[in-house]
């Protein structure tokens, strides 16, 4: 059975990149995500996925003390899935935004930007992800 492409890609892919838990990695995570994007013809929603993408990175290495973590970006039907796996537990936490508070908030922009957001436990860790979607004239056939 043939596979569906999108601009000669296959209509699901997925990438993914394990990379130190540094601040640093938000960049990386952000230029993987960029790439991937790009290739994939979806520049419409690569600015909303980069900052995605940005935040769960940030909440990980702010709040799991984790040592590694994996990144992946998957092309979706109608839209991208970005992941951010560690080795913690500890599940994140969406808290309400005040005006004095400088930080907190990255998960609350998560929720605001993403169409929907969860968290996969596994044996040891966790991923969290998020979808950014398409307008469904977008959307590949299917």
């Amino acid at each position: 059975m043939p596979t569906a492409t999108l601009n000669g890609w296959p209509s699901t892919v997925r990438l993914s990149r394990t990379m130190s838990c540094r601040p640093e990695a938000a960049r990386v995570a952000r230029a993987l995500v960029a790439e991937a994007l790009d290739a994939w013809g979806l520049d419409r929603i690569s600015a909303d996925s980069r900052l995605v993408v940005s935040e769960l990175v940030g909440n990980a290495v702010k709040h799991t003390g984790c040592v590694r973590i994996t990144v992946s970006v998957e092309r979706l039907r109608c839209g991208v899935r970005v992941g951010v796996r560690d080795a913690s537990a500890a599940l994140p936490v969406v808290l309400p935004a005040t005006v004095e508070g400088e930080g907190g908030r990255g998960m609350g922009l998560v929720q605001e930007v993403a169409a929907r957001w969860g968290v996969d436990r596994l044996p040891f860790g966790k991923v969290v992800w998020a979808e950014c979607a398409l307008k469904a004239p977008d959307c590949i056939p299917g």
